[in-house]
């Protein structure tokens, strides 16, 4: 785990300095990452729409929030309990740390049926005291998708005292899925759809044909994979290079398309 620590501060940095300054697409975005060492390629023969690698989706850094705390919302008032965990995010204002309030007991549930909220919070000046908070809204989605923006950073009436954990993981296990969509043996092409989700639930949030070069080989999201075998039906894979550390993080474009920053 310490591995992990290490390199997704890293990824931060590189997320902060590039993604957010590149482009104003979101003020504040979840920061999950692929965990190290973690991926797994199917054995033998793939068929169409089956995924021959899988990889587990991590907050590599989280904080479990030691009481319940309220903020106010742009429609009502979120809470989100003791003891909730809170996963890492990339904010225009530094790093912020946020979850779900839509199993607050205290929200109307019809409310979340079509949106998700989020409760946010930031420590100014990183003294071990959560100083603000925000709510935004985000997808319906099985993965962590927030607005474009959010309401505001509000002063806290309590500051919340917390501790940033590399021990504890986010309490949803996420899995990305390179799934094999169709192959085309006599043009050494295959397309592969990215989908990422939790259990039987999942999203696609990529979809492309890709070459093989002349040892069969194609590099997807870092990772290289070579195509030992392929036939209409399907292909058979092998991991050259297994994927690292990258973030993973899921946003809306003004299609509502997800885009992958990075």
């Amino acid at each position: 785990m310490k591995r992990l620590s290490i390199l997704s501060t890293a990824v931060v940095a590189i997320f902060c300095a590039s993604t957010l300054s590149a482009s104003a697409r979101s003020s504040i975005v979840p920061l999950f990452v692929t965990a190290p060492d973690g991926g797994e390629a199917a054995e033998g023969f793939v068929d169409e729409n089956d995924a021959f690698y899988t990889v587990p989706v991590v907050s590599g850094v989280t904080v479990t929030l030691p009481r319940k705390i309220a903020v106010p919302g742009s429609v009502m008032t979120r809470y989100l309990a003791a003891d909730t965990v809170l996963f890492q995010a990339a904010s225009s204002d530094g790093i912020a740390y946020c979850a779900s309030s839509n199993k607050d007991p205290d929200a109307p549930p019809q409310y979340d049926r079509m949106v998700r909220v989020f409760v946010c919070l930031r420590d100014d000046d990183r003294d071990g005291v959560f100083d603000r908070a925000m709510t935004t809204g985000g997808e319906a989605s099985v993965f962590p998708v927030m607005q474009e923006r959010g309401n505001d950073w509000r002063a806290l009436d309590e500051p919340v005292p917390y501790t940033l954990s590399t021990e504890r993981p986010y309490p949803v296990d996420y899995t990305m899925r390179f799934v094999l969509r169709r192959a085309l043996p006599k043009k050494d092409v295959v397309f592969v759809a990215l989908r990422i989700g939790q259990g039987s639930e999942a999203e696609t949030i990529s979809y492309d044909r890709y070459e093989l070069g002349p040892d069969g080989e194609l590099e997807l999201f870092g990772g290289r994979f070579r195509v030992t075998s392929m036939t209409k039906d399907g292909a058979q894979f092998e991991v050259v290079r297994p994927l690292p550390i990258r973030p993973v993080i899921l946003g809306k474009t003004s299609a509502r398309a997800f885009y992958v920053p990075g």
